[in-house]
């Protein structure tokens, strides 16, 4: 099964999006909301690599959003395991959590503007 996702930015950037399981599910293969967390890449449920996906396991969904207040989609039929040693296609009625995580484009845009910010 696939989760359609219509998702709108304030200002051009890329998004991410992921399934992941509510707290209340039996299983231990896969992240619960709960259990990501945001302090150690090295663990399981790094929230930033888990919405961002890992290429060869088929679960990096994302969009390049190049325009503001614009609808932009983004399907998810994967859920990738605690050690992103594997995923799999998303179970039919199941309950899931869709965690998503965007980034302006700054550094493309400080990088090809005609004056340097100082800043950059």
């Amino acid at each position: 099964d696939t989760i359609h996702l219509t998702l709108q930015l304030n200002e051009p950037g890329t998004l991410w999006c992921s399934a992941g399981l509510p707290d209340a599910s039996p299983s231990t293969t896969f992240c619960k909301l709960s259990e990501y967390q945001g302090e150690d890449p090295a663990e399981d449920c790094f929230f930033e690599t888990f919405v961002k996906g890992v290429a060869s396991k088929e679960t990096v969904f994302r969009v390049d959003a190049h325009h503001a207040f614009q609808d932009y989609v983004i399907e998810v039929n994967r859920i990738l395991t605690k050690d992103t040693a594997d995923s799999t296609a998303l179970p039919a009625q199941t309950d899931f959590e869709i965690l998503c995580f965007a980034e302006d484009d700054w550094a493309i845009e400080a990088a090809s503007a005609a004056v340097k910010s100082p800043n950059f």
